[in-house]
C-alpha cells in the first residue's frame, strides 16, 4: 500500500511537469513526501541554466554544460532542507538533455532530425530518506540565485496530509511548508 501511495503522487507530479509548457525563464521544483521517503525533481529549459538549448557547439558551451551537470549532482547546493528533518541523499538521477554524445555533426540534417534539441530541458531527480520528516517545515532554494535565467520557480509540495504550491521570483528563495 505504501508503495502505491508514493507512486500515485509521483505519477501525478511527473504528469503535471511533463505537461507543463516549455517556458523560458520558468523552472519547476517539485517535492513528494511519503515518509520516510522524500523525492524532489527539478525541470527547466536548458536556456535558463546555461544560456542555450542546442547541443554544445563551442568549448565554452561544453564547459557550461559540464559545470551544470556537475552542479546538479550536488543537490545540497540547490536546496537546503531543515537539519532537524535529518534527511540523507540516497539517489540522484540526471537526465542528459543530449543522450547521444557521440553524435557527429559533420553531415547534413533535416530540421525535424534535431527539433527536440531546440527546446532541450534539464531534468534531475533526488531521492532522500528522512529520519524525522515531521520537521520538513521549510525549504531554502539557492537554485534561484545560482541560475539568474530562472525568473520564476514554480514550487510544488505534495504529502498525504498536506500540499502547497507557490511561484517564487528571485531573490525570494525561502518557502514555509504547511
Amino acid at each position: 500500500m505504501k508503495t502505491w501511495l508514493l507512486s500515485l503522487p509521483l505519477t501525478l507530479l511527473v504528469t503535471s511537469v511533463c505537461a507543463a509548457p516549455h517556458q523560458h525563464g520558468t523552472a519547476h521544483f517539485d517535492m513528494v513526501l511519503e515518509p520516510p521517503t522524500l523525492l524532489m525533481s527539478i525541470s527547466s529549459p536548458l536556456a535558463n541554466l546555461v544560456g542555450f538549448e542546442h547541443r554544445p557547439q563551442t568549448p565554452e558551451q561544453e564547459a557550461r554544460l559540464l559545470a551544470l551537470q556537475q552542479q546538479m549532482q550536488k543537490p545540497e547546493t540547490l536546496v537546503t532542507l531543515p537539519a532537524a528533518a535529518d534527511c540523507s541523499l540516497s539517489r540522484v538521477l540526471l537526465q542528459n538533455p543530449f543522450p547521444d554524445n557521440s553524435h557527429n555533426h559533420d553531415h547534413a540534417h533535416t530540421a525535424d532530425e534535431h527539433s527536440h534539441e531546440h527546446h532541450a530541458e534539464l531534468m534531475a531527480e533526488y531521492h532522500y530518506v528522512c529520519a524525522r520528516p515531521e520537521h520538513l517545515d521549510q525549504v531554502e532554494l539557492p537554485l534561484i540565485q545560482l541560475y539568474p535565467g530562472i525568473e520564476q520557480l514554480r514550487f510544488q509540495f505534495i504529502a498525504a496530509d498536506r500540499q502547497h504550491r507557490v511561484d517564487l521570483q528571485a531573490p525570494q528563495n525561502s518557502i514555509r511548508l504547511p
